[in-house]
């Protein structure tokens, strides 16, 4: 936890273009007409960061050690993104829970924005007893940000989406030109859902795992619905609770700038990494020092 320098960052705005071009020629397509869509080894984890301020549903349970309650966390529920599973966490899993954590991965559905959120609050209220830091990865940002577990301590956004209210993804990628992941997307299936090429997880989703990884993510990946890419958010729990960000330098999927901005804008503590997309995978360590920053860091943020 030393290499953590725990500051606020100042507010910045990072603004630019969407460069529509980088986007697959499907894809795009199915982005520009929303109004009439159907609704193995690890890289070395030595290197330094920098901190500038629901049948087949079920959680699965790992047992090992909010700013109205000033507690340490003593759970942490791990909650994945788009393209990934609850099994991009195996790798973090075991760093939290040799510091005494008891961890919970949630399997989201992947059916709306809405149903994700829902089952989060579900397997807060019904798995989760004791103070909580829920991490949301990706996609699971947006997740998280609409949950209101009245047992949460503190978020932290793993290369996440940060929604304000009333803003959809689309509105938050729209702001910086589009990253390469874009140009590996499949066009909508028939139920309305993306899917990523399996070429595109080496390529723009994982560019610094090893094969095999890069390979068990294509085949274990669950697929975004276009809904909850246009689905605007409601209130942040970011504006209610003290926040953590690790932003990932080397982002292929999220603009880094726009990972930037979504850290000052919600005043969250802020660390970075030179890492893929799956920072989970690649830098385990790393990810899981900010969520213990932000386990047992909120009792301390409230006083402050």
């Amino acid at each position: 936890m030393s290499r953590i320098a725990h500051t606020r960052p100042s507010r910045r705005v990072f603004s630019s273009h969407l460069a529509s071009g980088a986007l697959g020629a499907g894809a795009l397509a199915a982005f520009g007409g929303v109004a009439q869509a159907r609704g193995a080894s690890h890289a070395p984890d030595s290197e330094p960061f920098t901190t500038s301020a629901a049948a087949g549903l079920r959680p699965r349970t790992f047992t090992s050690h909010r700013r109205t309650t000033m507690t340490a966390a003593r759970t942490a529920v791990l909650v994945h993104g788009a393209w990934a599973d609850g099994s991009s966490w195996d790798r973090v899993t075991p760093i939290l829970q040799r510091h005494g954590l008891t961890v919970v991965c949630v399997q989201l559905p992947m059916t709306s924005l809405q149903a994700d959120i829902n089952w989060l609050q579900t397997v807060l209220s019904v798995h989760v007893q004791d103070p909580a830091v829920v991490a949301g990865h990706s996609y699971g940002g947006a997740v998280i940000s609409g949950m209101t577990g009245s047992n949460v301590t503190a978020l932290a956004y793993i290369a996440a989406f940060a929604p304000a209210q009333g803003e959809s993804l689309q509105d938050l990628t729209s702001k910086h030109p589009a990253t390469p992941v874009f140009s590996y997307l499949e066009p909508p299936d028939s139920a309305g859902y993306f899917w990523l090429r399996p070429d595109g997880f080496p390529a723009a989703f994982a560019q610094d795992a090893d094969p095999p990884t890069a390979a068990l993510l294509a085949t274990t990946q669950k697929p975004l619905p276009l809904g909850t890419f246009v689905a605007p958010a409601g209130a942040p729990a970011w504006q209610r609770l003290p926040s953590w960000y690790l932003v990932a330098a080397e982002d292929r999927v999220i603009h880094p700038d726009l990972e930037r901005f979504m850290a000052q804008r919600m005043g969250a503590t802020t660390s970075e990494v030179k890492s893929s997309h799956v920072a989970m995978l690649s830098h385990p360590q790393q990810v899981a020092e900010v969520i213990l920053a932000a386990a047992s860091g909120a009792a301390a943020h409230a006083a402050a």
